[in-house]
């Protein structure tokens, strides 16, 4: 509990002053297999969440596991990794987006044949891509999750241009909050 308390005490008090406020998410400290995923309050002037727990749509529980097993292998939380996939696809394995984007987590080709994949409309293969590649996100940005989503977004080169900070685009700005 103090980890995160220190977080939200430095994000209310020392964080930048034109920094936008991030939503976030509350880990069990011992989730059961099962367990729902549940909204926490979200920080600053936005609404608060419900804080009842919400079950997982049936799209997002035929990917739980698989998400589970990807999150644990690069360390990252699952729920963050079922955040990005709801947001950037809604579970849809097949979409594509207008940019060329693909799959689960919309990964570029190239971008996830940095991370050693090529098989994009793989739930597997995408999930491994896009999870290395937020890992190593979080990595690059100094574990800030607000330019870690940023950079997934806009590319980590836009995120650098400006300063290390949210670049000024309306879509990156509204999928930090969203995610």
């Amino acid at each position: 509990m103090k980890p995160l308390y220190s977080a939200l005490l430095w994000l209310l008090f020392c964080a930048p002053a034109g920094a936008e406020a991030l939503q976030w998410y509350a880990v069990p400290a011992d989730p059961a297999p099962s367990a729902p995923l549940a909204a926490s309050p979200a920080v600053g002037n936005e609404p608060a969440a419900s804080a009842a727990p919400k079950p997982l749509s049936s799209s997002a529980q035929r990917y739980r596991q698989l998400i589970d097993d990807v999150a644990r292998q690069h360390a990252l939380d699952p729920m963050l990794i079922h955040a990005v996939v709801q947001v950037e696809s809604a579970y849809r394995p097949e979409a594509v987006s207008g940019k060329g984007a693909a799959g689960l987590m919309q990964l570029m080709p190239a971008t996830a044949a940095r991370f050693g994949q090529t098989a994009l409309y793989d739930p597997r293969a995408n999930l491994q891509a896009g999870a290395a590649y937020l890992d190593w996100l979080m990595n690059r940005f100094g574990g800030r999750l607000d330019l870690a989503l940023a950079a997934y977004n806009a590319g980590e080169g836009a995120v650098a241009r400006y300063g290390n900070a949210i670049p000024p685009y309306a879509e990156t700005r509204d999928y930090v909050r969203k995610v």
